[in-house]
């Protein structure tokens, strides 16, 4: 018998549905997953030239002072802040046990000199021999140094300024039990005051040789103090904290007459970038893995971009930028990005409209 015309078609329905059914069990292509990056945000006043950098004020010579005998503090006349001249007494421990010792040490000489001499007169009536007199005679020196010794100790109980100083801080009270070294007061230059401000790398980038002169002056502004200071640059350390990414700068200034300004207190060092920078200043230092090149290592500005992130902050955009220069410490921005925007400084794999997921943020701010 024949199959009919309705059993061919059920037959090839069902092969249909088959081929159908199988087809639809094959896996799905793997979905990757977002991108793990670091962003940073380009602060409101990037672009201004005025920088305002938190800093502390730090002694610039500073001298830690401890006794070299131990003892209990009788006398401790140091005050923090307190203006000092050369030798003025800082702090006393008791001298009663030395003046013992110098006095037992001046009659053990006395007695040492008188032998001494005898021996010298005996010697010459023959009354005794060389020999005795040679050891008389080193008694009487061993006496004389061990009583210069007990003096010298004896002047150890007192603690007086080596110059001319401010005192910065006092480490003890009064009647307290102090040893050998231990700290007891610190006392600093009484001509200047160091301002020390962490500097952010990329701001370095553009800074001219003539910002290391001491003819560029910066205001600085103490917390609590009235009035406007300035100081210029004295030195930057070339060792980078890889934490922060800065780099430790110390300005230095002279110290004012009538205010006590101490190390510790929390000062502002406002900066304008235009005095310091080798050329205008665009405000904006880029971290060079920010900043894409194509081709490769191409300056147009038409082919530099960054990745920033969508308004929706679930993936990337790319960037078009224009570069200034490059140098050690990043990639100076004349335009192509904005305050507010969210840039990637670290991420691979990426493309226009990636997913993403941000896992460190940060802010350029200057």
């Amino acid at each position: 018998m024949k199959p009919t015309k309705n059993y061919r078609m059920a037959v090839a329905i069902g092969l249909c549905s088959a081929f159908a059914l199988t087809a639809c069990s094959k896996p799905a292509a793997p979905v990757k997953p977002p991108a793990s990056i670091e962003v940073a945000k380009i602060s409101d006043d990037i672009f201004g030239t005025m920088r305002d950098f938190p800093a502390v004020v730090q002694a610039s010579d500073q001298s830690d002072l401890a006794f070299r005998v131990s003892g209990e503090l009788i006398e401790l006349p140091a005050i923090g802040g307190q203006r000092v001249a050369k030798g003025d007494l800082l702090a006393k421990v008791d001298p009663a046990d030395f003046i013992r010792a110098v006095d037992d040490a001046t009659a053990t000489f006395d007695l040492a000199k008188l032998n001494f001499e005898r021996a010298a007169s005996l010697l010459k009536s023959g009354s005794i021999s060389a020999s005795e007199h040679d050891t008389l005679k080193a008694e009487y020196q061993i006496a004389e140094a061990e009583l210069n010794i007990a003096k010298t100790r004896l002047g150890f109980t007192e603690l007086r300024a080596p110059k001319e100083g401010v005192i910065g801080s006092v480490a003890v009270d009064n009647f307290e039990n102090v040893q050998v070294g231990e700290p007891i007061v610190v006392i600093n230059s009484i001509e200047t005051i160091d301002i020390v401000v962490d500097v952010a790398e990329h701001l370095l980038a553009v800074a001219s040789p003539r910002s290391a002169q001491n003819d560029v002056q910066h205001k600085v502004t103490i917390e609590g103090i009235d009035g406007e200071f300035y100081a210029s640059r004295y030195e930057v350390e070339s060792e980078k904290d890889e934490v922060s990414k800065t780099y430790k700068a110390t300005l230095r200034m002279p110290r004012p007459e009538k205010v006590a300004i101490l190390p510790g207190m929390s000062a502002v060092v406002s900066v304008d970038m235009n005095k310091i920078s080798r050329d205008a200043f665009s405000g904006l230092v880029l971290p060079s893995s920010a900043v894409q090149f194509e081709p490769a290592m191409s300056l147009n500005g038409e082919n530099s971009f960054v990745w920033k992130l969508s308004e929706e902050g679930d993936s990337v955009v790319k960037q078009a930028v224009e570069v200034q220069q490059l140098s050690e410490f990043g990639v100076e921005i004349k335009s192509g990005v904005a305050p507010g925007d969210v840039i990637v400084v670290y991420g691979q794999g990426l493309f226009e409209g990636a997913p993403i997921h941000v896992v460190k943020t940060r802010e350029i701010n200057g």
